[in-house]
C-alpha cells in the first residue's frame, strides 16, 4: 500500500483545523493505549510556527529514563514509511505514528544530550534549540503565544 500523494499530503496539512484533527487523533491513541511502550502522556497542546505550519507539543513520561521529556513536533512532515489503512484519516495515521514512533520509541543514547527547559523537561524534535528554550511551558515557534493548556 502506497501512502499520500504529495498533492493530497499538501492538501491535508495545509487544511483548516488540520492541527486540531491531528492532536485530537493523538489524544485518542494515547487514551485508548495504542502505544508501543507504556508511555504515560502528560499533556499535549497545539502551537503555530511562524510560517502557519501547527505543531503538536507532547509532555511525557517513558519508562526508559526518569527525567520528563516532551516532543515539539510540526505536522507537515509525513511519517518516514507506511501508509494509512483504507479508510483511515491521515490525521489519525499520523498521529499514531507521532504516539508510536516518536514519543512511544525509546530516544536512545542522545536522550542524554536534550536541553533542559525552564518547565523541566528535556525537550526535543522540530525546531529544537537555545532560542526555543525559554519561559514557562517549554519551547514556542517565533512571536507566538503559548499554547492553551488541555487540563484548563
Amino acid at each position: 500500500m502506497n501512502g499520500p500523494t504529495a498533492e493530497e499530503w499538501l492538501a491535508a496539512t495545509h487544511a483548516p483545523g488540520w492541527g486540531g484533527c491531528v492532536l485530537a487523533a493523538f489524544l485518542w491513541t494515547v487514551s485508548n493505549k495504542r502505544l508501543l511502550e507504556p508511555v504515560v502522556v502528560e499533556g499535549a497542546d497545539l502551537d503555530v510556527d511562524a510560517d502557519g505550519i501547527p505543531v503538536l507539543l507532547v509532555r511525557y513520561r517513558h519508562p526508559f529514563w526518569t527525567q520528563p521529556t516532551a516532543l515539539r513536533r510540526r505536522l507537515d512532515r509525513q511519517p518516514a514509511s507506511g501508509a494509512p489503512e483504507p479508510g483511515e484519516s491521515l490525521a489519525l495515521w499520523l498521529a499514531d505514528w507521532i504516539a508510536n514512533f516518536d514519543v512511544a520509541e525509546p530516544l536512545g543514547t542522545g536522550h542524554d544530550d536534550r536541553p533542559l527547559s525552564s518547565d523541566g523537561y528535556y525537550w526535543w524534535g522540530d525546531g529544537i534549540g537555545p532560542e526555543q528554550m525559554r519561559g514557562p511551558g517549554g519551547p514556542r515557534g517565533a512571536g507566538s503565544e503559548p499554547p492553551p493548556s488541555l487540563d484548563e
